[in-house]
């Protein structure tokens, strides 16, 4: 600088840079810090879920599932994850009016792929809003993931697939039966013919028919077709049954064949809105 005015120029811009370059090093500086506080705490979550894993002897074979399913998924894109509204907390401080406007238009349109559901919300408009508000929960689910489980005692719920694609292995075993004879007595040749038969009865003798011949399959494992599985695609539900039924038990859970994101049915909350 050859005078004042160059010296003040200089000065300033000195003091803008001192001030950008001081920023630009704390904010790489808190960034640091968050990333190390993130791993630090998911390095004591390994060490921890390790410890368990060992102090109960838990098989190879087994810790290696468990190692595989989490580092899956750890590395699953959380942007690809359909957002909840808990993970949004400016959700929050809207009014409940507001927030049960949002949900009912954010879950009606899946609700309306089931007949119930459909003319139920064009009879009672006011409780399909209470069902779409307190009634219904979104779960994700990632490959091989499972949606309940299988035996006694598992809660069950009415569940709508909203992307992704759900499997459930067949044949069901509890659709079996056990022995080959007929409720009552009797045997299969001394079925009447069916235009004899009232509805009712041509109803049950159709459906012993037809355990009758699953039980004869059970019986030759050489013709026994091989297990395959149900899909529910988008736009499909599974489970209608736990919306009527005091207790449901399933064969085997369903499983995630890909991520999926699913509408859960609160059996409790349906029945309380619809009562």
């Amino acid at each position: 600088p050859t005078n004042s005015l160059e010296r003040v120029y200089a000065v300033l811009v000195l003091l803008f840079a001192m001030v950008t370059f001081s920023s630009f090093i704390s904010s790489i500086t808190q960034s640091m810090s968050y990333l190390r506080s993130i791993n630090a705490h998911i390095t004591a979550q390994e060490a921890l879920l390790q410890r368990y894993l060992a102090q109960h002897n838990i098989s190879p074979k087994l810790v290696n599932r468990v190692w595989h399913y989490l580092h899956q998924r750890s590395v699953v894109n959380a942007s690809a994850i359909r957002t909840k509204e808990p993970q949004v907390p400016s959700l929050a401080l809207l009014p409940r009016s507001m927030v049960m406007e949002l949900r009912h238009e954010a879950f009606q349109p899946v609700l309306d792929k089931h007949p119930l559901f459909h003319h139920y919300g064009d009879l009672e408009p006011l409780a399909m809003r209470q069902i779409c508000h307190s009634a219904l929960t979104e779960q994700s689910l990632l490959i091989k993931q499972e949606l309940f489980g299988a035996g006694k005692g598992e809660s069950l719920s009415m569940f709508f697939v909203m992307e992704g694609c759900m499997e459930y292995p067949l044949p069901c075993k509890c659709a079996v039966p056990a022995a080959r004879t007929r409720p009552g007595g009797g045997s299969a040749d001394a079925v009447k013919e069916s235009s004899t038969l009232t509805p009712s009865a041509l109803k049950n003798e159709l459906s012993f028919q037809y355990l009758l011949g699953a039980a004869a399959k059970m019986d030759e494992p050489s013709r026994r077709e091989p297990e395959s599985v149900d899909t529910v695609d988008p736009g499909e539900w599974a489970c209608e049954a736990a919306l009527w039924s005091d207790t449901l038990q399933l064969c085997s859970p369903f499983i995630a064949h890909q991520r999926s994101e699913v509408l859960l049915v609160n059996t409790a909350k349906f029945a309380e809105i619809i009562a």
